[in-house]
């Protein structure tokens, strides 16, 4: 099978087609630069014209949703937001963060954020702890109180909730 030959713009020597560079100069060989332009010049306009709607239905989705279902997906990704916001300010209190176990973590309809998790204490053992967080005030389980207990019955326990661990978990 023969292969094509070109001309070295700059030595003039026929090379192969498929060459990046010039055997006898080492020049770079610059082919099909016509066709490239062509191409781009044509599927630039297309591009253009489809990329947003492409980009819109399926990066946000609201293309394809309902106007109630867009609002939930608004809400649930607020409360996504909420869930990581807190449990990385708990992660970021701890004595010892990068040994910091998330086990769960579930956002309430009324956006109490409750959160389960494992640390090293200051003897090197494990620590299981868990916290409410409503609104921004924090109701952690090492106080030891019947005020978190209280809490935890109220705000967390038998609670219709969105459980994000898995997701939370991946973007710490």
């Amino acid at each position: 099978m023969a292969s094509s030959l070109i001309h070295c713009n700059t030595c003039n020597l026929q090379v192969a087609a498929y060459a990046k560079t010039c055997a006898d100069c080492g020049a770079k060989l610059r082919k099909g630069t016509l066709r490239k332009v062509g191409f781009w010049l044509l599927a630039t306009p297309f591009a253009l014209l489809t990329l947003p709607a492409f980009v819109e239905g399926f990066s946000v989705g609201s293309a394809l949703l309902s106007p109630e279902q867009t609002k939930e997906r608004h809400e649930y990704e607020d409360r996504f937001k909420l869930a990581w916001t807190r449990v990385s300010a708990v992660k970021s209190g701890i004595r010892d963060p990068k040994t910091f176990a998330l086990e769960s973590v579930h956002v309430t309809r009324a956006d109490v954020v409750c959160i389960e998790y494992s640390a090293r204490n200051g003897f090197g053992g494990m620590n299981r702890e868990s916290i409410v967080v409503d609104g921004t005030q924090p109701y952690p389980s090492t106080d030891n109180d019947s005020r978190f207990f209280r809490m935890w019955n109220e705000l967390c326990a038998g609670q219709e909730s969105w459980n994000f661990t898995d997701r939370v978990k991946s973007s710490l």
